[in-house]
């Protein structure tokens, strides 16, 4: 027994009756990118460049071995490297 196609509802047509439980959106404040001086500058460069050097060797060790765990460990050394260059640099452009 086949039902007429103009019977049968559409499935998206399921989720129309559905309340949404998702919040309304919060505007976030504009964000206002403040010009860097020359010395704030540099010292960001120097920051990442010299992170960038360190994960790079992290990485170079890591690739170097063959055990999961210790690749692990390496990993998370390369995460928290990274995560201390993102905070050096907030520190240096911080407008406060």
């Amino acid at each position: 027994m086949a039902t007429k196609k103009s019977e049968a509802a559409a499935p998206q047509d399921d989720f129309k009756e559905m309340p949404s439980t998702m919040p309304e959106p919060v505007a976030s404040p504009p964000v206002v990118h403040h010009p860097l001086s020359g010395d704030q500058e540099r010292r960001v460069a120097k920051v990442k460049a010299d992170f960038n050097e360190l994960i790079g060797y992290i990485k170079t060790l890591r690739d170097s071995v063959h055990d999961a765990e210790t690749q692990r460990m390496y990993s998370v050394a390369v995460t928290n490297a990274e995560t201390a260059s993102m905070w050096a640099v907030k520190a240096i452009t911080h407008q406060g």
